[in-house]
């Protein structure tokens, strides 16, 4: 029988002082010998130029007894005339002895030449080529998914000159969700998947192993990861199925994406697929740090991988972790390791990073993409070996699951070891919320020029001081643009173009739209281009409809896509978000994300059988006091408390709280702009934000005072079961 003392209810406005509290400790991290740093980077020899090319870019490294005043990096193509100059050339690393750097912009299947200079003189050159996009299919394998055995193993051995390609036949392949992965590709070269729907798996859609030179191209992944996730306070609130026994813990979905690249995977490329809608999710940023599927998961792997022209989509309901990310942040071989290139993807609804590039990161070139809604947009943290590019991108608006939001690109912890990295962020776009790059004081070599940021939020500085190694140019700031900027993102080869990429101020007041409507235009340019599309969404938005659905996009013909909003199907979530993909038959497509919000309004308390719930009202005249409460029967216990941000509260909200007789601790609360609970998490970290007590029966006290920031409240709850206290939007889950 569930049990409720309701005090009574109160409003109150409480402003907090603003004394600044301590930074918490900075995460500590296993650091390499130098002897085993050295083996895992395997650096280019004294006078030896190697030379490690993708579709479009080539990474360099040069072998070098002691740095070289002035020293440039040039390429041409094989037999030109010319030779160009990179502007941000090689940057020297005295603890392996290496120049390193990257050329980008070429074309496809090209030779080319590649030299470093230093005072007129040319010390080392080389020549490679390109990769190319059609490659020689030598012979054809067709899945029929009556007989498939799960995981389907493929261990065929191609070569350069004879690639071997898998299909399914009827183009859909289902896995059972017992089947560690659907598609396991193991001790395998020259393979190409193709043109497959897949469905189910336990832990991935597809995972790729100890292989080298495998193309996924042109597939639909969803549905992959365990059955009934569930989220477990007494374990930072993170997402398990079950306990193990066996390995004494519990089974969890975080080690699970659509696509793996994992230890040995070396030049896989993933391009024009469409990932999406996991069979879990990832919690939010509200409990800890987040914890669930990635739409490409990328561990220990060889490295000089592309990820190019890919939609990559969660949605509210199965929202990644990282859209993109990988295994440990701070190692040398940590997410794509080396030589690697992220581009033309339309990355987005993740409840940490868009993108990781976290741990080596030596030569990984992010470009032309667009990141939006998720916590943070690319992480360069970690960065033991580097240099690593982020330009070209556009960032349209940081946002996670409850709304907390973070910056678009994030430097923390990128000096963890004084290795003194250097990361290039330059040309890009950012708009909407959240810092854009926050700046640490720190030993890494970051270059930031050229930078459009829209907005008051969107500032280059902001949590520390300027780094005494950063070079600030060029940027641009407090541009100003309601909209989402326009612009041709992600950057992909083809010809339409819609005339908005977001559309924004929807809104459901008392059950009415408005608007009730948008028009999105696209128009297509080039010279007979031709190519039937359909309209898609990321598998969260029966709220919404977009007519036409289909038809063919043709050279000189324009389409006007109406999205109506949908206001009976608009209920019981404060935030509405969706993603639609106006997608080809090819695989290529342009993105419009939709978002509204309602007047939705989440209860106080939704009734459960069997649970005890003690409220207490904020006490207007003496708000930071002692609260009692008489817990009727042992348990596990968590403290909640109603509140929201001020308006005119910029600053994240801190107390000082304590249970019973320990010491008062900071408890930093996770308020957001609408009433909400927040779980009271005294000594919590930056990794959680869940605290809970084994109390026995009797009478107990929760302790508050201030310290920092600005916050309005109402009510505290003592419960044994806080998944009744959630936010709407995780309640809705199916």
């Amino acid at each position: 029988m569930k049990k409720c003392l309701l005090l009574s209810t109160v409003f109150l406005s409480v402003a907090v002082s603003l004394a600044q509290g301590k930074a918490p400790p900075r995460p500590k991290h296993p650091k390499l010998p130098l002897a085993e740093r050295i083996a895992v980077i395997a650096p280019a020899r004294t006078g030896e130029l190697r030379l490690t090319p993708t579709f479009t870019s080539i990474g360099v490294a040069f072998g070098s007894a002691a740095e070289v005043k002035d020293l440039t990096l040039e390429y041409r193509l094989a037999g030109a005339a010319e030779w160009s100059r990179m502007a941000y050339g090689c940057a020297w690393f005295a603890d392996v002895q290496n120049y390193r750097g990257s050329v980008w912009g070429l074309a496809e299947d090209a030779d080319y030449e590649v030299r470093v200079c230093a005072a007129g003189t040319t010390l080392a050159q080389g020549r490679t080529r390109t990769w190319k996009t059609a490659v020689p299919i030598a012979r054809t394998v067709e899945i029929d998914p009556a007989t498939a055995a799960f995981p389907l193993v493929i261990s065929e051995q191609g070569t350069s000159e004879g690639w071997v390609r898998y299909t399914v036949k009827g183009g859909r392949l289902e896995a059972p969700r017992q089947a560690p992965a659907a598609v396991l590709v193991t001790n395998a070269a020259y393979v190409v998947l193709e043109d497959i729907t897949l469905r189910g798996g336990d832990s991935a859609g597809v995972r790729i192993v100890d292989s080298r030179f495998v193309r996924v191209r042109h597939c639909d992944i969803a549905d992959w990861g365990n059955d009934g996730y569930l989220p477990r306070y007494d374990q930072k609130g993170a997402l398990f199925s079950h306990w193990n026994a066996k390995s004494r813990r519990y089974k969890g979905g975080n080690h699970s994406g659509g696509i793996d690249i994992l230890a040995g995977a070396w030049g896989v490329v993933v391009e024009r697929c469409f990932i999406h809608a996991p069979h879990s999710w990832a919690h939010s940023w509200r409990y800890s740090h987040p914890y669930g599927p990635m739409a490409i998961r990328l561990s220990d792997s060889a490295g000089n991988h592309v990820i190019r022209y890919n939609d990559l989509v969660g949605n509210d309901l199965h929202r990644f972790d990282d859209t993109i990310g990988g295994g440990n942040d701070f190692y040398e071989k940590g997410t794509f390791n080396r030589d690697s290139d992220v581009y033309g993807n339309f990355v987005a609804f993740a409840n940490d990073d868009c993108l990781e590039i976290d741990g080596g990161q030596r030569n990984v070139r992010v470009f032309g993409n667009r990141f939006e809604a998720g916590f943070m947009g690319v992480s360069v943290q970690g960065s033991l070996v580097s240099p690593s590019y982020v330009f070209d991108n556009v960032f349209t608006g940081c946002e996670e699951e409850l709304g907390q939001v973070a910056s678009s690109i994030k430097t923390s912890g990128i000096d963890l070891f004084d290795y003194r990295p250097a990361v290039y962020l330059f040309d890009n776009v950012f708009w909407g919320n959240g810092k854009a790059i926050p700046m640490y004081k720190q030993t890494a070599r970051l270059k930031v020029c050229n930078n459009r940021c829209y907005g008051p939020s969107q500032t280059l500085e902001g949590f520390g001081e300027t780094a005494p190694y950063t070079e600030l140019s060029g940027n641009v700031t407090n541009l100003v643009s309601e909209a989402a900027p326009a612009g041709n993102w992600p950057r992909r080869p083809i010809p339409y173009v819609t005339d908005r990429s977001r559309i924004d101020g929807v809104r459901v007041t008392k059950g009415q739209v408005a608007p009730a409507s948008c028009e999105v235009t696209l128009t297509c340019g080039g010279k007979d281009y031709c190519q039937p599309f359909e309209v898609v969404d990321h598998g969260d938005a029966d709220w919404l409809t977009v007519t036409p659905a289909r038809g063919v996009i043709a050279s000189g013909k324009t389409i006007r896509l109406n999205f109506a909003f949908d206001a009976a199907k608009m209920v019981g979530r404060q935030r509405f978000r969706a993603a639609v993909l106006i997608r080809t038959a090819d695989g290529f497509s342009r993105p419009v994300t939709v978002y509204a919000d309602t007047d939705h309004v989440q209860p106080v308390h939704c009734e459960q059988a069997g649970e005890t719930a003690l409220f207490a009202a904020v006490d207007a005249a003496n708000p930071f006091t002692t609260y009692a409460f008489d817990v009727p029967k042992d348990g596990r216990y968590y403290f909640l408390l109603r509140c929201r941000k001020a308006p005119d509260g910029e600053a994240r909200t801190v107390l000082m709280a304590g249970v019973d007789d320990e010491a008062l601790d900071r408890y930093e609360v996770r308020e957001q702009k609408d009433w909400s609970w927040s779980l009271v998490s005294p000594g919590g970290t930056y990794m959680s934000w869940v605290r809970y007590y084994d109390l026995k029966q009797g009478r107990h006290t929760l302790t508050l005072q201030p310290q920092r920031g600005t916050l309005e409240m109402s009510d505290l709850v003592l419960t044994d079961a806080p998944g009744s206290f959630e936010p709407d939007a995780a309640k809705r889950r199916k």
